[in-house]
């Protein structure tokens, strides 16, 4: 549809036309005029106004300057443009991320830097996941099988809720499956943990702290779990040994809430960092837990000294 500034046309528009001139029964459409009406404009005074519109949705239209009639301006689909916005936000992206880049501390910088060429996080932004934690839990149940439809799932240190975003769709806590039992996942963490369908999340929740804990067997149905997910970690201080020992306080606060809420035959993954208690804390696990196992999965960083412990058939006392 082309627009056209034709003086021809506002003696028109004044003795009261629409200043919309429909093609004739025997004229011939020009294909280069798309819906074949023009539209008459009054000619500004001054120079015209230069049109921009911003519309970046596949198939929308954009207002386009005819290159040859300066007087004229037509519609012209805006798919030819999705490409070309696509990549000026590539662009602006890139540009911002390296512009916060050089305000960073060289630490910061290193994590940044990381982010920015980490498949995970980007396959996380693909598909929707809070975290690129998320892959972890994911590779894992692929290759265990631990996250089973019906069950209930306890997830320790949920925020942002990546873990509990795969064990809502694993045990069908929605109910989308209408032919598989509904299963149920409760979140807690210190931190505030956005809204999840399918969740339910106690937030600002203290693990250490009983009438947390007390909390937490009110939510689970009937104070029971089959599974606890654990991807929590103290905040570091950078001094390795109070870290290592902050670590181990968690993780037996985690154990003493499985001994009192895990149901037999039940199961554990509960992150740890690697260093001297590992092999301590995998002989308590064993006198509880008939199959230990400890696994680093492919989404955990090579330079990070995280491992889980994979505990299997919970022998409740």
């Amino acid at each position: 549809m082309w627009i056209s500034n034709d003086r021809g046309a506002e003696a028109g528009a004044r003795s009261g036309g629409s200043g919309v001139r429909a093609r004739g029964e025997g004229e011939e459409r020009d294909p280069e005029q798309g819906l074949g009406c023009s539209l008459s404009l009054p000619r500004p005074l001054g120079p015209s106004p230069r049109l921009k519109y911003n519309h970046r949705r596949r198939g929308e239209n954009r207002l386009h300057r005819d290159p040859e009639d300066h007087g004229s301006y037509r519609f012209e689909p805006g798919i030819k443009y999705l490409q070309h916005d696509m990549i000026s936000g590539i662009q602006r992206r890139l540009f911002h991320a390296a512009a916060e880049l050089r305000k960073k501390t060289p630490a910061e910088q290193r994590w940044l830097s990381r982010q920015l060429h980490d498949p995970f996080v980007k396959s996380a932004q693909q598909q929707n996941y809070r975290c690129r934690s998320a892959f972890k839990l994911l590779e894992i149940d692929e290759k265990h099988g631990i996250l089973q439809k019906g069950f209930s799932v306890l997830d320790c240190g949920a925020a942002p809720g990546a873990w509990s975003q795969v064990a809502v769709n694993r045990v069908n806590a929605t109910g989308s499956d209408l032919k598989a039992p509904v299963g149920s996942v409760v979140g807690v963490d210190l931190l505030h943990i956005p809204l999840l369908d399918g969740a339910m999340f106690l937030s600002h929740c203290n693990l250490l702290e009983p009438k947390d804990q007390a909390r937490i067997l009110e939510a689970l149905p009937g104070g029971e779990a089959q599974i606890i997910l654990s991807d929590a970690a103290p905040n570091a201080s950078g001094i390795r040994e109070l870290d290592q020992q902050h670590f181990v306080d968690l993780f037996l606060c985690i154990l003493g809430l499985a001994g009192r809420v895990l149901c037999p035959n039940g199961t554990l993954l509960c992150k740890f960092w690697d260093g001297a208690n590992t092999g301590l804390l995998q002989k308590q696990l064993t006198k509880l837990f008939g199959d230990v196992k400890i696994l680093k999965p492919s989404a955990s960083r090579k330079e990070s000294s995280e491992i889980y412990f994979l505990a299997k058939r919970f022998i409740r006392g």
